[in-house]
């Protein structure tokens, strides 16, 4: 064999024995036959999931980072848009414009009311177990000293009775509330769990269908023997008569059981639906009233029992919307005389208030609409059902910010602000009278002056209670509403009632 032949046996031995050649070396990745097919073909991106890229085990920390971000990014949004929304629904952006009110709805009619009977009203003041302390207040204030009177005697009349309506108690209050119950004998327990915006106004109405009635006096036949003669004679029973009107209450509202029966009085006796109407929408929770027909209906409608959850001011106004005669409903609003506390800072709050502040503010709109020819309002539209009748409506006009301004100002209160005494160290009469809208029987004392203040007023309560109501026993506040301190319910009770009306009973 040539020397150039063994050359090339011996290189073709080399190879087989673990020698490489550069030409057919193999890879790492082409270590077998599928992977090497696997390294020609064309690789895929893998399509993408929701759940791959929100998996927070991911191999990149980067993409743990993206999904965290776009997950808050997602509650950000929701946040906001709910308290957009929040926002736009809520009635309560704003003081409303309470000068304005009183100054444009009706005159009370008070001819009117005396010449009418009165009418039987229920009043059911929402409460629960442990809310002993809130129940005793009421008792003790305008449950006792608000009550009509007879004109003659002065005695408290009947056709009001006002009962707490509770749920039912938990156990370690139980024997407590059945106590109370026995002794004051004016608590409802309804057959359900306490809750407020859970069915509770619904089960209240259906119970007060049947049973919110009031005590009446009746003439009875009675038959008796003497000395053998047959005997006829009269005696007087107590019996019952169903409510004219069902009132819901809340137990941070203060009522003037006499002022709410009149404005009752001089309403329609059925198809109406009273109170504090907001937004042309529905009559504010504190204190609503319904004629005895819409409790009825309540009570027995096959649709209602299925809108019993949620807002129950909102939930109502549903309900008469539901109702089939929706167009013969009487919507009757009170915008001036139903207001939340002086020291509340809501919308709603002012000083207190009395007719002839009242009248003062008409006087001063009077002669502002005859120099300014230009003022005349234009109500907005509501949420009525075509054909309603809607007494003492009185819309907001799109007035403004200064309009605004100027007819929602307190001589008291100030938007979302907390009350500040006027002058240090007052006593607790100077403290109340500068609680009243305009300033009190110390008109100008507070805000022009800052010694202290020594000299009595001139007028006795008697005479002052009369200028306040122009010489009429009635015609001023309804309800305060949102008093969540016991003190300022007190507050309230002097200076509506003042100490000798409180004293005298």
């Amino acid at each position: 064999m040539s020397e150039s032949l063994y050359r090339l046996l011996d290189q073709s031995s080399s190879s087989g024995a673990g020698g490489a050649s550069p030409r057919y070396r193999s890879s790492p990745e082409l270590s077998s036959p599928h992977q090497r097919h696997q390294h020609h073909l064309p690789r895929r991106r893998p399509s993408w999931t929701f759940s791959a890229f929100f998996t927070p085990w991911s191999s990149s920390p980067r993409r743990w980072w993206l999904c965290l971000g776009a997950l808050l990014l997602v509650i950000a949004f929701v946040t906001g848009v709910t308290k957009l929304i929040i926002y736009i629904l809520n009635p309560d952006k704003e003081p409303k414009s309470w000068q304005y009110f009183c100054t444009s709805q009706d005159e009370f009619p008070h001819a009117l009311a005396d010449s009418l009977p009165p009418v039987n009203v229920f009043v059911g003041v929402f409460s629960y177990d442990a809310s002993y302390e809130r129940r005793q207040l009421i008792r003790s204030t305008y449950g006792t000293h608000t009550l009509p009177r007879d004109a003659r005697t002065g005695a408290p009349l009947a056709h009001v009775q006002l009962k707490f309506i509770l749920g039912r108690p938990q156990k370690q209050n139980a024997r407590k509330v059945t106590l109370e119950a026995e002794t004051y004998n004016d608590m409802v327990v309804l057959d359900m769990e306490e809750n407020m915006n859970e069915g509770k106004t619904y089960e209240y109405f259906r119970w007060a269908s049947e049973n919110a009635t009031v005590p009446i006096l009746q003439s009875q036949d009675s038959s008796h023997s003497s000395a053998g003669a047959s005997l006829t004679s009269k005696k007087t029973v107590i019996g019952w008569k169903k409510a004219d009107y069902v009132v819901k209450a809340d137990d941070d509202a203060f009522i003037v059981l006499s002022e709410l029966e009149r404005h009752l009085r001089v309403s329609p006796r059925t198809n109406t639906y009273w109170g504090y109407l907001i937004r042309d929408w529905f009559m504010a929770g504190e204190c609503y009233a319904l004629s005895h027909d819409l409790v009825r209906y309540i009570a027995t409608s096959p649709d209602v029992v299925h809108y019993t959850h949620g807002k129950e001011d909102k939930k109502v106004a549903q309900w008469m919307n539901m109702h089939p005669n929706v167009s013969s409903l009487n919507w009757v609003s009170e915008r001036c005389w139903i207001y939340d506390g002086p020291k509340t800072g809501t919308a709603y709050s002012h000083g207190y208030l009395f007719p002839d502040y009242v009248d003062k503010l008409k006087r001063i709109a009077a002669q502002e609409a005859s120099q300014d020819a230009s003022g005349a309002i234009v109500g907005a539209g509501g949420h009525f059902p075509s054909g309603s009748s809607v007494h003492g409506k009185v819309p907001e006009p799109p007035r403004s910010a200064e309009w605004r301004q100027k007819h929602s100002a307190s001589t008291v209160s100030k938007w979302q602000e907390p009350y500040v005494v006027p002058v240090p160290g007052m006593t607790i009469e100077e403290e109340i009278e500068a609680l009243v809208e305009g300033g009190g029987r110390w008109d100008g004392f507070w805000t022009h002056s800052a010694k202290p203040h020594s000299a009595a007023p001139e007028e006795d309560a008697a005479q002052v209670r009369a200028r306040r109501y122009l010489n009429r026993p009635h015609g001023g506040t309804v309800v305060v509403h949102f008093l969540k301190k016991s003190e300022w319910f007190l507050e309230t009770t002097l200076a509506l009632l003042g100490t000798d009306a409180l004293w005298r009973f």
